[in-house]
């Protein structure tokens, strides 16, 4: 099956009610969101809204490009194990370590979107916390990365295993 049908297929899922962030990825969004808020932003709370709006943008965008590669990969390798006529997910280690490969392999490829937080984050930001900032906000957003690609991962292994997560 090509990327094309499987896109076709995470498309029409994520459009489904039941759709929702697994448990994982809404706690990485919260720290995101925790450490953005806490002194990173203006000190005044609207304000401090405002700036927090535009890098959640930033951040949603790579969140769904992640998750939906992490479907596709997901969904791809289910699909070789059938074709080599193994079990699929034969057990959590394996998984993981399968997850951790592809995500690994996906980031390689250059699918890094922090530069426009970093952007954001000069525009805000005092110059003297900035490199704080940046390494400290660019870890979380990498764990969030890694979190959607996962749970799309298992969205896309679910999915080809006809069911839906």
């Amino acid at each position: 099956m090509n990327t094309g049908a499987i896109d076709k297929i995470y498309n029409y899922l994520s459009g489904e009610k039941d759709f929702v962030d697994l448990p994982e990825t809404e706690k990485a969004m919260k720290k995101v969101k925790a450490y953005a808020m806490s002194d990173l932003l203006s000190a005044d709370d609207e304000e401090a809204h405002e700036q927090w709006i535009g890098l959640e943008k930033v951040v949603s965008e790579f969140g769904v490009e992640s998750e939906r590669q992490g479907f596709i990969y997901g969904f791809k390798y289910v699909m070789g194990l059938f074709t080599q006529d193994q079990k699929p997910c034969v057990c959590m280690n394996r998984l993981d370590e399968s997850i951790k490969e592809e995500y690994s392999m996906l980031a390689v490829e250059g699918t890094d979107k922090t530069d426009p937080v970093v952007d954001i984050l000069k525009e805000y930001v005092p110059e003297e916390k900035l490199a704080h900032a940046v390494d400290t906000l660019c870890v979380c957003i990498e764990n969030t990365k890694y979190a959607v690609f996962e749970q799309g991962f298992l969205r896309g292994i679910a999915a080809e295993k006809g069911g839906n997560i």
